[in-house]
């Protein structure tokens, strides 16, 4: 489909930046109380899937922001050589103090 029909006009926004960057960006977790849910970020997963890429979502709130990933796009039997890349290649180059946070709860 051209346009996800069950987005509105913001949403719409966010999910047409969302392709051109290739990541997904929502206030808080993006819940729209008069939908029961979240269609965007639901649609958002739906073509990473299609696509078989990462659905990578920045859920931005006041105090802070949290990065989703979900691996299960990729449809891989074992994702461990994936989020062992991001934990090195990201969190251990730019973020050590988060690093060492995952390699301590691990």
């Amino acid at each position: 489909r051209y346009h996800c029909h069950r987005l509105n006009q913001e949403e719409r926004r966010l999910y047409e930046l969302a392709k051109v960057s290739s990541f997904l960006t929502v206030r808080a977790n993006g819940y729209r109380k008069e939908r029961k849910g979240s269609p965007l970020q639901n649609i958002w997963r739906q073509r990473c899937d299609a696509q078989s890429t990462l659905a990578v979502c920045v859920e931005k709130r006041s105090t802070e922001d949290t990065v989703v990933i979900d691996f299960s796009t990729l449809r891989v039997w074992d994702d461990g050589p994936f989020v062992a890349m991001i934990v090195n290649n990201v969190l251990k180059a730019k973020y050590l103090d988060l690093h060492e946070l995952v390699v301590d709860a691990a």
